[in-house]
């Protein structure tokens, strides 16, 4: 299989993980992991704050900053843990989240992002906070007829598409040398160039393939990713697969908006939007999204909706 043959799970675990989540209390499961993800948070601080694992921040590209880790093995997975965590309690609280609770979140967010600067995972929660009390708290009433719209609803259907071609356009159109490029190129850590050099060296594939090419970064550190997931996909793990993680990815969308879950459509967006600069988001553990679907529960609280045009999506979830 694909990750016996690359060495990389992420993609089948997420396969797996999607198939196996039918119709689980997936809050139920949330409420328990939201516990062991804050619990082994503090246990790693602490141990760092004691001296016990690494307390040596990463030089931070070209500008020479340093990435706090807290004991993890790098800067980013800090803000991994504090995005998910985050985006658990969102998922649990729902109808209950108070506006303190936001604000709590969107201080601790850019605490952790401020100091590990890891700027992919911090728009994404900040992204979610802002589109949970748009649509949950302010124009909570409104929320229905919005996502109703045929266009709006399309759109969103169908977002992880429009991402996935832009990825593929931004690194075919874009040349090295223009502004737009050089804009881009900097404020994503060199990743165009990087995309560029295995666009062309390997071309899109059909079927899965091992890469050897290396890019040495500004910060002479080799690069051995493809950090966006789309192209990740389409280079590495071949078309077939970025094909069928596409259709996964807006059926799970298509399914939080037919059972109202306006938090979930919201934080599948941010998922969307994360996956331009990162491929890791492929695995369950970060992509919590991929558990939380379902063919028959609260079909007779759907229907009761409908029927109404009430929508109370934060209640469902």
């Amino acid at each position: 299989g694909v990750g016996f043959f690359l060495k990389d799970t992420r993609f089948l675990m997420f396969i797996l993980f999607f198939f196996a989540a039918v119709n689980v209390d997936y809050k139920n499961t949330f409420r328990k992991d939201i516990i062991i993800k804050i619990l082994l948070f503090l246990i790693i601080f602490l141990a760092y704050k004691a001296g016990y694992l690494n307390t040596l921040g990463i030089i931070s590209r070209e500008t020479g900053e340093i990435r706090q880790t807290f004991g993890f093995s790098y800067p980013t997975y800090v803000m991994y843990m504090i995005m998910i965590i985050s985006m658990e309690w969102i998922i649990i609280r729902a109808k209950q989240l108070t506006y303190l609770e936001l604000v709590l979140i969107s201080l601790l967010g850019y605490f952790f992002g401020k100091v590990t600067d890891a700027r992919g995972e911090t728009v994404t929660l900040y992204f979610v906070i802002i589109g949970v009390l748009l649509a949950c708290k302010l124009f909570k009433s409104k929320s229905y007829i919005f996502l109703e719209n045929k266009l709006i609803r399309t759109l969103l259907i169908i977002a992880p598409e429009i991402a996935c071609v832009l990825s593929y356009l931004l690194v075919i159109i874009l040349k090295p040398g223009s502004m737009l490029y050089g804009i881009i190129n900097r404020f994503s850590s060199w990743r165009l160039d990087i995309f560029q050099i295995y666009l062309h060296n390997y071309g899109i594939r059909i079927f899965p393939a091992k890469l050897s090419l290396n890019y040495l970064g500004a910060d002479g550190k080799w690069v051995q990713v493809i950090d966006n997931c789309y192209l990740y996909l389409g280079i590495q793990l071949g078309i077939i697969c970025l094909i069928t993680y596409l259709i996964i990815f807006s059926y799970l969308i298509k399914n939080a908006l037919d059972y109202h879950r306006i938090i979930m459509v919201v934080i599948m967006i941010g998922f969307v939007i994360l996956n331009t600069v990162e491929y890791v988001t492929l695995s369950p553990a970060i992509a919590l999204y991929c558990v939380v679907w379902s063919k028959n529960m609260h079909r007779k609280e759907v229907r009761k909706r409908n029927e109404t045009r009430s929508f109370s999506s934060c209640t469902n979830l």
